[in-house]
């Protein structure tokens, strides 16, 4: 991360060395981070002169690669809709709620759920409601060595004393979610007949909504689901010979790209960009014009000009 701020300091053409003003590491790292933000955005939304959709380009793909999740659930996640026939909704900010029985003061405190669920290593939890151990409340932690039923989190051995009861948050898919890329679900369908089969998701624009409504003047049929996202929704609505499928296995499969790390480099070196290595100077090209702009009087026009150049 240190070399980002190096880099950008040359692109500026100066150096901490030098008497003039100077960004500060927190005022660097603030641009880098609107930077990646839009280099994302370009990656995904920018200008395309091959006309082809995110993952049907090599370069868009390999330069995003780090950030793109394939989340898949097990557990039934459909929610009956009733403004909507025929659909259904997963929220993409739900949770997964966790019963605690138990954290040890320790390093590392290790706590101990009912039932582990779904938890991974390295997914976050918000604990909540724990007796004794108060210090834990409200705040969010990262799993490490999960064992069983437990797992572990920070050094609680500075801490009251033993936590007991309350509750342990976790973001059942997509708590990182920025953009939508796919998403299947699993369903039955009696023509053509489709069973227990994995189908893609039709992302549709608002618009488009009343046309796959079944109503007295208008009866479609349309293989594929059709989705879309409201809030922190997603609807799939299905046609009247199509139904989700309750049998084991996941049920709903979700491509996105994920929010990347912020980047900090205050400490000096405690993160690093989640973006490829090659990627970096492109981001220290970007930040380096957007600080260049708000300096002084705009010498480049980043958002007509650069838009151009990221393929």
């Amino acid at each position: 991360m240190e070399n980002m701020h190096i880099a950008v300091k040359l692109g500026l053409d100066k150096s901490s060395a030098l008497e003039l003003p100077a960004f500060e590491p927190e005022e660097i790292d603030l641009w880098l981070n609107v930077a990646q933000d839009r280099f994302i955005k370009q990656r995904l939304f920018g200008n395309n002169p091959k006309r082809t959709g995110f993952e049907a380009d090599s370069k868009r793909i390999s330069d995003l690669q780090t950030l793109v999740v394939n989340s898949e659930t097990d557990a039934n996640p459909w929610v009956a809709v009733t403004k909507y026939p025929n659909t259904t909704s997963i929220d993409l900010g739900s949770t997964e709620t966790l019963t605690i029985t138990g954290i040890t003061k320790a390093n590392p405190g290790v706590v101990t759920v009912a039932a582990i669920g779904n938890l991974e290593n390295s997914d976050s939890v918000i604990i909540k409601g724990v007796s004794t151990m108060v210090e834990v409340n409200d705040n969010e932690y990262v799993v490490a060595n999960i064992s069983g039923n437990t797992f572990e989190i920070v050094d609680t051995s500075g801490f009251a004393g033993a936590g007991t009861g309350g509750t342990a948050d976790r973001r059942v898919q997509a708590g990182d979610f920025m953009y939508y890329v796919a998403s299947r679900s699993k369903v039955t369908r009696t023509n053509p007949v489709i069973t227990a089969g994995y189908i893609d998701n039709v992302m549709i624009e608002h618009v488009n909504i009343d046309k796959f409504i079944n109503t007295g003047f208008n009866s479609p049929r349309f293989k594929n689901p059709v989705c879309w996202i409201e809030d922190t929704l997603l609807y799939i609505m299905h046609d009247d010979l199509t139904s989700s499928y309750d049998d084991a296995g996941w049920k709903f499969s979700l491509t996105y790209i994920k929010q990347p790390t912020a980047i900090d480099n205050v400490p000096a070196d405690t993160t690093s960009c989640e973006l490829p290595n090659y990627t970096h100077q492109e981001i220290v090209n970007i930040a380096v014009d957007l600080m260049v702009e708000n300096i002084e009087s705009p010498r480049t026009q980043t958002h007509t000009e650069k838009l151009k150049t990221q393929e």
